[in-house]
């Protein structure tokens, strides 16, 4: 079982955080373009191809690795916000299942984990059961 964070612990968490939070910042701006998401999906959406089958093929496909792009950095960017906001709480730190202290080292590797490795293996264990049930 691991112990419960410190403060200089908390205050690495959090430089990393922001660190991270810059960094993601700065990749959807260049991916979005300083536009909002759904202003950039529908400039994405309203380009015009040329008529040749084969390009907007692959215009199409373009596009929907660029919102992907953004859509994953964005969920990414609310998870390191959700972080550094519970950073300071009581809850911070501990698995939302079995309560105990999530390893300092998994939180520096993945300071939005919510799940002690051994509870996320076994949510992950649930999720592949159930992914696979469902194809059948």
């Amino acid at each position: 079982m691991s112990t419960p964070l410190n403060h200089e612990q908390i205050q690495q968490l959090r430089a990393g955080l922001l660190l991270r939070q810059q960094r993601l910042e700065q990749e959807l701006d260049g991916l979005l373009g300083h536009q909002s998401r759904a202003e950039h999906a529908r400039e994405q959406l309203l380009q015009d191809g040329d008529g040749n089958g084969q390009r907007e093929s692959a215009l199409d496909a373009e596009r929907e690795v660029d919102l992907a792009r953004s859509d994953l950095t964005l969920q990414s960017l609310r998870e390191v916000r959700a972080a550094l906001s519970a950073l300071d709480g009581d809850g911070f730190g501990l698995c939302q299942d079995c309560g105990d202290a999530i390893a300092f080292a998994r939180l520096l590797a993945s300071p939005e984990a919510r799940r002690c490795v051994s509870c996320q293996g076994l949510h992950e264990g649930q999720a592949t059961a159930h992914a696979q049930t469902a194809r059948l």
